[in-house]
């Protein structure tokens, strides 16, 4: 299984909003925004919404990956 803290960003369904929260932050890696987290959620007040869906998406890859070991 490809490791999830690998997986580009670019490949990960965002809407247009959280696409450019990403770029804007020059996010490229699930592990990019793990690594960020503490520092990003602080500074997003207008992000919070954009934050949370980031975060969804990541879950559901997760979940796709683990199923696809199975």
């Amino acid at each position: 299984m490809k490791e999830l803290r690998n997986v580009k960003l670019d490949d990960l369904e965002l809407s247009v909003r959280a696409r450019a929260l990403v770029d804007r932050l020059d996010l490229d890696t699930v592990g990019d925004v793990l690594a960020r987290e503490q520092d990003v959620a602080t500074r997003m007040v207008f992000g919070v919404s954009r934050w949370a869906e980031i975060c969804e998406v990541i879950v559901g890859k997760a979940a796709e990956m683990m199923s696809e070991d199975e």
